[in-house]
């Protein structure tokens, strides 16, 4: 595998775990735990390191949404 299909497959891989992170939130504020839960541990599959701070440091995230997605993702485990 060349270099640009390792980019191709880690930018995949990002973008995956955006998705399940954004997906776990609304869940976890749904009360849906087990399904936010099983997302989380997912993200935390695909990135051991994944951490939702730096996620959100990475994007200009208005703080009142931050704060709601940061209380929700602490609340499933997902690690700041």
């Amino acid at each position: 595998m060349g270099w640009r299909e390792n980019e191709k497959q880690s930018i995949g891989v990002i973008q995956v775990e955006l998705n399940l992170m954004l997906l776990a939130a609304p869940l976890a504020k749904l009360g849906r735990l087990e399904e936010a839960k099983a997302a989380a541990a997912r993200v935390l599959e695909l990135q051991p390191a994944f951490r939702y701070g730096q996620q959100f440091a990475g994007v200009d995230c208005a703080p009142a949404l931050a704060a709601a997605l940061a209380e929700a993702l602490r609340t499933i485990g997902l690690p700041q």
